[in-house]
């Protein structure tokens, strides 16, 4: 999906999985800045709950997802952010700002039509972001 930067958030260079495959420009400019940030819009043909899957780049040092994003689902910035369980970690490995890893956030139900998923930074200390991916719950 095509993502609505703010906040001075900008497309930086090509980022690569890191399995060594997919590459795609990252979205650069967050760490550093708070409240900058991107809104993803999803079109959903019915109601559904989704795994929701961030893909961010790999950093040194510990870093609490929550502590540095927060996330607002089919909402605007005023309302509360979703739950991000405080176990839930950014990529950590060899320092690579061009390097993306998967982060499982949690679960989210779509409405049937468009939903909206925002990313806002609210630390210093962060990553860069790749893309998001959403995988259907089996129940």
């Amino acid at each position: 999906e095509l993502a609505e930067l703010t906040g001075g958030a900008y497309i930086g260079k090509p980022c690569t999985t890191k399995d060594g495959g997919y590459k795609s420009p990252l979205i650069d400019g967050l760490n550093g800045n708070v409240g900058r940030g991107m809104k993803f819009t999803v079109k959903s043909d019915r109601i559904q709950k989704v795994k929701l899957i961030a893909a961010t780049t790999i950093r040194n040092i510990d870093i609490k997802f929550n502590s540095f994003f927060s996330v607002y689902f089919n909402t605007e910035k005023t309302g509360a952010p979703i739950a991000i369980d405080d176990s839930v970690m950014l990529p950590k490995d060899t320092n690579a700002w061009f390097t993306s890893a998967e982060v499982e956030l949690g679960e989210i139900e779509l409405v049937a039509g468009d939903n909206t998923i925002e990313f806002i930074t609210v630390g210093t200390d962060g990553c860069n972001f790749d893309y998001i991916k959403l995988v259907p719950v089996t129940e």
